[in-house]
């Protein structure tokens, strides 16, 4: 109910969906940063990126043109 409505008008609305945002475009980073292919098991996950579900998706979504971390942290959100 609250699409289209200005964030000052419900600005409570937008906080969680914007810390979690923020907490998985903060984890994007430190995941690239850490990351060690070596560290990957058998399934092809790892501690870092977890399942290797979301690393794939992160390095498709590094080939779309125009996809930012802004929006990949969004297409993590939605699925999580």
């Amino acid at each position: 109910m609250i699409f289209g409505l200005p964030r000052y008008l419900a600005p409570r609305a937008f906080r969680a969906p914007d810390g979690a945002l923020q907490a998985l475009k903060d984890w994007h980073l430190w995941a690239l940063r850490n990351f060690d292919p070596a560290t990957v098991d058998a399934d092809g996950d790892n501690a870092v990126w977890g399942f290797k579900f979301f690393r794939e998706r992160k390095e498709i979504f590094d080939t779309i043109n125009g996809f930012d971390l802004d929006a990949i942290a969004t297409h993590h959100l939605t699925f999580i």
